[in-house]
């Protein structure tokens, strides 16, 4: 269970118990509960072979400022809002995060009504499995 997971990998913790996890088995640590660093180290750890979907790095060192500037708009923009509209501890706080979250859907949507992927190079990385 992940609260047993949680206490082995540090003893003293007393937080929230949150997925996702990354979880190393074999130290019997978690590494990270942050999503953009799990689908980042996935990648790595996935790297394309010959029975591969997709031939290609989503997470390449020649995009990785590009696919961070992005997958931090991402962050800020729908992930961290939504939590902001759950969160609210009054209905003008409430209603202002609502309109961010739905501010930031109308300005993707005008994004990708001209492209497919969300970087500048139009393929798929690992910000577009963010969103």
């Amino acid at each position: 269970n992940l609260y047993e997971i949680s206490i082995k990998s540090n003893p003293d913790y007393t937080g929230n118990i949150t997925t996702p996890v990354f979880y190393d088995a074999e130290k019997s640590k978690i590494v990270t509960n942050e999503s953009w660093d799990i689908i980042r180290y996935m990648d790595r750890a996935f790297l394309p072979g010959e029975n591969a979907l997709i031939t290609y790095s989503l997470y390449p060192d020649e995009m990785k400022q590009g696919i961070d500037d992005v997958g931090m708009w991402v962050q800020n923009g729908i992930n961290n809002a939504v939590y902001k509209v759950g969160l609210a501890r009054s209905q003008k706080a409430y209603e202002d995060a609502v309109k961010n979250v739905f501010a930031f859907l109308d300005e993707l949507e005008n994004l990708l009504a001209t492209k497919r992927y969300l970087n500048q190079n139009d393929r798929l990385t690992v910000a577009d499995l963010q969103l």
